[in-house]
């Protein structure tokens, strides 16, 4: 035994955004509401001050701007009155030569079909029409003269969306999201690219306050990136109305056409807004965003909120990411309503708030897991014997888990995690309680996890250790925790893997892992915990409490069973008030080969 002292979107719009948000959308905390691309309030025929819209009719009050009945939210163009022909004329300042998307939501009257047909062309830079979409009085949708049956919704919402390849000189276009025409050749080879977009009605004699008259809502340009929004798809974000269908929807939308071969789609919530998940006992299981890639979800700190009627049981979680690639989940909040369900199997149930399944190529940043009712982050595969399939180059950022009942995150297979300035309070409920869990699961391959580096993050107030690395199964290797900090927890950290590092933390008022006394140990592990470096480590203010179960405090402790070549180096102990019995380091008479050296106490050199 020895003692002595330690130390411890923006939206990727390449072209510019057409529209802009109307009311809602607009609010405190909106990424979308920057004038620097989207002014709240503009004229007719402009946008940011360029003169893009000009509208030709018998009046040109017949086309009016107004953020009335917008299913994007946004401000939309609308033809008021009195029966005149107009074109609405979008020019762009600088003609586009590469590959792009064209989406619009459209709401026709039939009335307006009664003398006139609505067409939509697109000219190259000779102005010059290279293609044209055409919507006759029967309700069909013709592409270039050319009918193949699809159909338009009178009196309703219909979304086109056209994809133009301007190298092989076709279009796609998909018809209320299903694709209506494919490698439909364009009518003449595009000169210098496209340039100007007509948009031709008659009007319907309408007023405003019934959009029963032509109106073009949302439409903007882009050759990657897309918004998504998951209004369209039905969910409100008022924290009443079940609104899982309508995500899943969304999540559906996202991964398929026509958004299936872009690099980037973004799916959007509104600002700051609850969606509820669930209304009653049978509307539960997970939302699923499978086998899909090179997408976004923007929360715009919106909350996901778990249904209280909703039952605590296996399956009954918030959103899986299965086999995906490529990816962000930002700014968004999950929480499982724990204090609300009743949980009739504690703990050991399959209901994480967040799961990450064979996912690699993921950046999570600024997203908040709370309240979940086994673990509020799960980073697995399903085939634990294949290293293939385990979660690579996951990168949390700036992330959060509180008040979750088993874990704040569990790791279960992984090669390559990294959590950055982020945080892990208050895990409680059933064992290991721990803020951070790293250990395989029966029949992993080893190590079961490897490169995972945890810098920057505070782990408070944890009912178990604030970062558990186990050796469990297939074990761990070269797992970092570097510069983060450790208050209130039972047992701070716990290092069963092989070549960790644990440098530069800040170990204050945590308290010995019940039962034991330990606040930094290397456990048994018959061996596995060998090579690791434990420095710069910066315990302060540790002292022993009476009302814990354990005899002696042991700030670092080294068990008999633990591996060979542990270095304990430059780790300072300060203001520790220890009790007859505790010791600051405590090595194991039967412990293998450890270095320990250059530690000091209160500044003093120790022993």
């Amino acid at each position: 035994m020895l003692a002595c002292c330690c130390s411890r979107f923006y939206l990727v719009i390449c072209l510019f955004l057409i529209v802009v948000v109307a009311d809602r959308s607009v609010r405190a905390g909106s990424i979308y509401s920057s004038d620097d691309f989207e002014p709240t309030t503009f004229t007719a025929g402009t946008v940011n001050g360029q003169n893009l819209w000009s509208v030709i009719s018998a009046s040109t009050d017949d086309a009016v701007i107004t953020s009335d009945f917008s299913k994007y939210g946004r401000q939309s163009l609308y033809l008021k009155n009195t029966g005149a022909y107009m074109v609405a004329r979008l020019t762009l300042p600088n003609p586009v030569a590469t590959t792009h998307y064209v989406d619009t939501w459209i709401y026709p009257s039939r009335s307006e079909f009664a003398s006139n047909n609505t067409v939509f062309r697109f000219r190259d830079n000779s102005w010059t029409i290279i293609g044209y979409i055409q919507i006759t009085l029967g309700g069909a949708v013709t592409v270039n003269g050319s009918n193949n049956g699809a159909k338009y919704r009178f009196n309703e919402w219909n979304r086109i969306t056209v994809k133009l390849d301007m190298v092989n000189n076709v279009m796609d276009v998909y018809v209320n999201n299903q694709l209506a025409y494919t490698n439909s050749a364009m009518v003449s080879t595009p000169v210098g690219g496209i340039r100007v977009y007509d948009f031709d009605w008659i009007g319907a004699g309408t007023e405003m306050g019934d959009p029963s008259g032509p109106h073009v809502d949302g439409f903007y340009i882009s050759d990657e990136n897309p918004l998504v929004f998951v209004s369209n798809y039905g969910a409100t974000g008022d924290g009443q109305t079940d609104d899982k269908p309508a995500i899943q929807s969304a999540l559906n939308a996202i991964k398929s056409a026509p958004y299936s071969d872009l690099d980037n789609v973004t799916l959007v919530f509104d600002a700051e807004q609850t969606y509820m998940l669930g209304h009653d006992s049978g509307s539960g299981g997970m939302l699923w965003m499978t086998y899909a890639s090179n997408f976004t979800i923007e929360g715009q700190n919106a909350r996901l909120l778990v249904n209280s009627a909703v039952p605590a049981v296996s399956g009954n979680g918030i959103l899986a990411f299965v086999e995906c690639q490529n990816a962000r989940l930002l700014n968004m909040i999950f929480d499982g309503n724990r204090d609300a369900r009743t949980l009739s199997s504690p703990g050991q149930i399959w209901a994480h708030n967040v799961v990450f399944e064979e996912t690699n190529d993921m950046l999570i940043d600024r997203v908040i897991s709370r309240n979940a009712i086994t673990d509020g982050f799960y980073i697995y595969t399903t085939d634990h014997s294949d290293p293939a399939t385990f979660p690579a180059r996951l990168h949390f950022i700036r992330c959060g888990a509180d008040n979750c009942f088993r874990q704040g995150m569990s790791i279960i297979n992984s090669d390559g995690v990294v959590i950055e300035n982020s945080w892990f309070h208050n895990t409680h409920g059933t064992p290991p309680e721990a803020g951070i869990d790293i250990e395989s699961n029966n029949g992993s391959a080893a190590p079961g996890n490897r490169n995972v580096v945890i810098t920057g993050c505070s782990f408070t107030q944890n009912a178990g250790r604030g970062v558990l690395i186990s050796s469990a199964a297939g074990g761990c290797t070269q797992i970092t925790v570097e510069k983060s900090s450790f208050e209130g927890n039972h047992g701070p950290l716990s290092v069963g893997g092989s070549y960790c590092k644990i440098i530069g933390n800040t170990i204050g008022s945590n308290y010995g892992y019940t039962g034991t006394g330990r606040v930094l140990d290397l456990p048994y592990t018959d061996g596995a915990n060998h090579d690791n470096l434990i420095a710069d480590n910066h315990f302060v203010n540790l002292s022993h409490l009476e009302s814990l179960d354990y005899s002696s405090l042991k700030l670092i402790y080294v068990h008999g069973g633990a591996g060979e070549r542990n270095v304990i180096i430059n780790n300072a102990f300060n203001n520790c008030d220890l009790a007859s019995g505790d010791y600051y380091i405590w090595i194991s008479g039967s412990a293998p080969t450890t270095t320990v050296r250059d530690n000091t106490k209160d500044g003093a050199p120790y022993p």
